[in-house]
């Protein structure tokens, strides 16, 4: 693995103060950017604890922001805030929940300038909202209801006629109804050019179904849909009933129980349409590392992604300040770009390039894009602006993260940053060094 610069900054634009006592504005699973061919959507909690969306436009960058007044404050990481975008454009948000109420608001029109209506709660039990759209345009919501170890993956659709959310009759996947229960956790879902919807599950073991302690994590199970969440199939189309179990879930890479494997990490689209997703469990010495797992439209191929020294284990309850963060990813036809925070990087925020077709982490090229100290951040990425404009955009901030702090009143802020990167082009022939 060498250093080398194959991305330039863009733009780096100052969002003002935010939330960081915890990493609520920083986990992986929430979809935090929505956008169109004009504008860039973003929303975070405020240093004061209220939502705040703000919107750039793309042609120069500008920034507008409007503030969505809420009296929960964002003391739990996992009550993250997602966005969505329903059919006759507007945005909505769900945000609040943890084994508790879940709480949504929605523009009032299609006109950003006009604000939010005043939140309101949209259910009574959820933890993990994300935002998807089927082929038609409909807003998807994903949520898992239940604890940790007794969960279901459920989908709400959105009725614009109506203005209201409906349920689904089945869960997607469910872990309950046997004596070892589990619970899914769902990457965050990957949708291609076709629209077909891939979701990468882990399950979490009922503590006492095995010795390996508190937070173990089983799988990884694959599954896509092609009709928005109605109807699920395995990669090679046989048809699943719903909803999905460990006993009818197609496990495509076998991590060994008690492996220190992360729940909902990424996923994402390779050339091609091609599915992929990138978490870490353990190598041979017992440290964890990330890893590749990727359909090269024949089989599925594991690739190590990195080489940390620092051993850790993914154990106690609720959100956990680990040395590495989650590690986020982009595809194109020449590789992969990983972007990640780690202690032993200073806990800068750090690109790697993983070239095709072997992916082989000793031929790899390092870059940092922020030399600054990021706590606990998590990478939270703008994926259309990859996609559509070939742009590596990212919401930067500094965070705490406490050991057992989920609900901990702590209260402290930082500076936050919409930054964006593109790649080098080799001089003379306009080429991208990509």
């Amino acid at each position: 693995m060498k250093s080398g610069k194959f991305l330039v900054p863009r733009s780096s634009r100052s969002l003002g103060s935010v939330w960081a006592g915890n990493s609520v504005n920083c986990v992986p699973y929430r979809r935090a950017f929505v956008s169109d061919d004009a504008y860039r959507y973003l929303c975070y909690f405020s240093g004061e604890g209220h939502i705040k969306v703000t919107r750039q436009r793309l042609s120069d960058g500008e920034l507008h922001s409007v503030q969505v007044r809420t009296e929960l404050r964002p003391y739990d990481a996992h009550q993250s805030v997602a966005m969505g975008v329903d059919e006759d454009g507007k945005l909505h948000l769900a945000f609040g929940a943890h084994v508790s109420a879940l709480w949504g608001a929605s523009s009032k029109s299609d006109r950003f300038e006009d604000g939010f209506l005043p939140p309101r709660v949209l259910l009574t039990e959820a933890t993990y909202p994300m935002f998807l759209n089927d082929l038609d345009g409909q807003l998807l919501l994903l949520y898992r209801k239940g604890p940790h170890f007794d969960g279901e993956l459920l989908v709400s659709r959105f009725d614009v006629v109506s203005q209201s959310w409906r349920n689904d009759m089945l869960p997607i996947a469910s872990g309950r109804g046997s004596q070892w229960t589990s619970g899914p956790y769902v990457n965050t879902p990957a949708q291609g050019s076709d629209g077909v919807v891939h979701l990468f599950l882990v399950w979490r073991q009922y503590v006492e179904a095995t010795s390996a302690g508190d937070a173990v994590n089983v799988g990884i199970d694959y599954v896509r849909s092609r009709d928005g969440c109605r109807s699920i199939e395995t990669l090679r189309g046989i048809k699943l009933s719903k909803p999905l179990t460990q006993t009818n879930a197609e496990r495509v890479v076998p991590v060994p129980i008690g492996a220190n494997l992360m729940n909902q990490s990424s996923s994402g689209i390779m050339p091609g349409n091609h599915p992929a997703a990138m978490t870490y469990w353990d190598d041979e010495d017992g440290i964890p590392q990330y890893r590749l797992c990727r359909h090269d439209g024949r089989s599925w191929q594991i690739s190590v992604a990195s080489d940390f020294k620092t051993p850790f284990r993914v154990a106690g309850g609720g959100t956990l300040p680990l040395p590495h963060s989650r590690p986020e990813f982009v595809a194109f036809v020449g590789g992969i770009l990983i972007i990640y925070r780690s202690v032993e990087r200073n806990n800068n925020l750090v690109c790697r390039l993983l070239r095709a077709p072997d992916f082989a982490l000793e031929e790899s090229t390092e870059q940092v894009l922020v030399n600054q100290d990021l706590g606990h951040y998590e990478p939270v990425v703008d994926k259309d602006a990859w996609y559509r404009r070939g742009e590596l955009v990212v919401y930067v901030q500094p965070c705490q993260q406490q050991m057992g702090a989920d609900g901990s009143t702590f209260v402290s802020t930082s500076r936050a940053k919409l930054m964006s990167w593109t790649p080098r082009r080799k001089a003379g022939d306009n080429q991208v060094v990509l």
